[in-house]
Parts: structure tokens; C-alpha cells; sequence
């Protein structure tokens, strides 16, 4: 969690694992922005997907392939735009093809 001053940019890193024994496909980690924040800038291989005013919403992380035994980190850069808000609460949920 993190509170910030209107203006202020935070930079969110996603960290996602295959910790099966088979390479996990077409993963897709899906988000919906918290409140009081818009995308200012996406990390490689993110695609915003827009939601409600100002293009607010949802956030795909999209990757073909995750090796067995692996993580990969992607930077996600988000500015915060309305008055000062309080503790900010980020979910973020992962699927693939792969059993």
C-alpha cells in the first residue's frame, strides 16, 4: 500500500512465476486500476485496455510463453491524478491456457 500527493508518480513493478512444471501459455495478467489513478506510461508487452472516463480501468499484461521455474518482472508506470487518497490497494490477477 502507498498514499501520494496528487501529481505524483508511482511506479508499480508486476512480478509473476511459473512455478509448474510445464510452461505456463498465453498468460494474461489482467488489472483494474485503483482509484485515483490513470496509465501515464506502460512497461514492454502492457496494453491498456479503456474503461470509463479519461481511459481509467483496466491494465493486460500479455506474454506468450512462461517457462517452468521462471519470473519475469514487468514495470508499470501510473500517475496519480485526483486529491490525495488514501492507502492505495493493487490487485492484480494471472491466467493462461495451461492447466
Amino acid at each position: 500500500m502507498a498514499s501520494v500527493k496528487p501529481g505524483r508518480k508511482i511506479l508499480y513493478v508486476a512480478r509473476i512465476t511459473n512455478n509448474g512444471p510445464s510452461a505456463a501459455t498465453n498468460v494474461v495478467v489482467s488489472e483494474v486500476l485503483p482509484p485515483g489513478l490513470k496509465i501515464a506510461l506502460l512497461g514492454g508487452g502492457c496494453v491498456a485496455v479503456p474503461q470509463g472516463p479519461e481511459h481509467r480501468g483496466a491494465l493486460r499484461i500479455l506474454r506468450s510463453t512462461l517457462p517452468p521455474a521462471s519470473t519475469v518482472w514487468w514495470p508499470i508506470l501510473w500517475a496519480e491524478v485526483d486529491s490525495p487518497c488514501g492507502p492505495i490497494i493493487n490487485t492484480m490477477t494471472v491466467s493462461s491456457d495451461t492447466p
